[in-house]
């Protein structure tokens, strides 16, 4: 199990697992109600170390945050992948509504579908992954890796350190209007309105509801009016 998430009214978990499926439990029945296949949904990005291309490779394939909406009809899931999926689960369904691609920064490890052939040697390793040098520095053939820590793109131990695109958390607003994601690349943030924009009026460090407060105490109403929008 990678993540889980319960309907709003606690009557329905969602379940995430390692095959990419999400399965649906009924609490107090205790049984299984639905199940999703999201492997191929959540499929795409080619990573730099990968043999195989996106379509064919089945590893990290799956969902790490899930989280449902107000009413509980629809699904959020994002994981370590360019993409976040929006599922209908109202009455034991499970359909794809829209897939939201992340990132496109080409920087980023997992964003490309196709590797540039151009970039693979004659064994099928990527040029960019063999280290440039021509050896006779001690430093980078000395193996100073931590004990245990994971090797790869995801080794912070290791001299270069190449970020993937992935999904850290996914949250509906009250109203079920706009989602965020928080990502690699930032905090995304999509919403149905394209007329609500955040756009604070001289948002400092110092306007926080405790400054506010006073300020309206010391009877500065036209100033803590100010502060409060």
């Amino acid at each position: 199990m990678l993540a889980l998430a319960f309907r709003p009214d606690g009557k329905e978990v969602a379940v995430s697992t390692l095959d990419g499926q999400i399965t649906f439990f009924d609490i107090q029945e205790s049984k299984q109600t639905n199940v999703i296949d999201g492997r191929k949904d959540v499929s795409g990005g080619r990573k730099l170390d990968d043999r195989v291309s996106a379509a064919n490779n089945a590893s990290g394939k799956s969902y790490n945050r899930m989280t449902h909406t107000a009413d509980g009809a629809c699904l959020l899931a994002g994981g370590n992948n360019k993409y976040v999926v929006l599922y209908d689960v109202r009455e034991g369904e499970g359909v794809m509504v829209k897939k939201f691609q992340i990132s496109e920064n080409l920087s980023l490890d997992g964003t490309e579908e196709f590797l540039d052939s151009r970039r693979i040697n004659d064994a099928g390793i990527n040029v960019d992954l063999i280290n440039d040098r021509d050896g006779s520095d001690l430093e980078d053939r000395l193996d100073t890796s931590l004990p245990g820590a994971s090797r790869g793109a995801g080794d912070m131990s290791i001299r270069r350190f190449r970020q993937e695109a992935r999904t850290k958390c996914v949250r509906f607003s009250p109203t079920g209007r706009a989602w965020a994601a928080a990502s690699t690349e930032g905090l995304l943030i999509y919403s149905l309105d394209e007329t609500v924009t955040f756009d604070p009026f001289e948002l400092s460090i110092d306007l926080t509801p405790q400054a506010v407060l006073q300020v309206l105490a010391e009877q500065e109403y036209l100033k803590a009016l100010v502060m409060a929008f």
